[in-house]
């Protein structure tokens, strides 16, 4: 009887496992990225996170694209800001009304 390995592209229950997404994904697509990642001398998760970042990117899984994630990330950053002017904007008219009244 043959004995079954790992990178089995059966959908088998030994050869199947739940991903991030709860989606059911074969086995040997973790094994995959394993051997890549070892190649490219990269850490397996950063390889998968690549991965799963590109096929948000290109429609093919759902979630916030990087173009998007860019522009709300920017968005933050003025929002920010905007914030620390009007802070600031705020506190000098107060230190300037509280001027005009002492000097009456």
């Amino acid at each position: 009887m043959p004995t079954r390995n790992h990178e089995s592209h059966s959908a088998s229950p030994e050869a199947v496992h739940r991903d991030g997404s709860g989606e059911i994904a074969p086995e040997s697509s973790r094994g995959a990225i394993n051997r890549i990642a070892d190649r490219l001398g990269v850490h397996p998760e950063a390889l998968r996170n690549g991965v799963r970042q590109a096929e948000i990117d290109g429609g093919f899984r759902s979630g916030t694209t990087t173009g998007d994630a860019d522009r709300i990330a920017q968005q933050e950053r003025e929002n920010r800001e905007l914030r620390r002017a009007n802070t600031i904007a705020k506190q000098a008219s107060a230190l300037f009304g509280r001027r005009s009244t002492a000097q009456r």
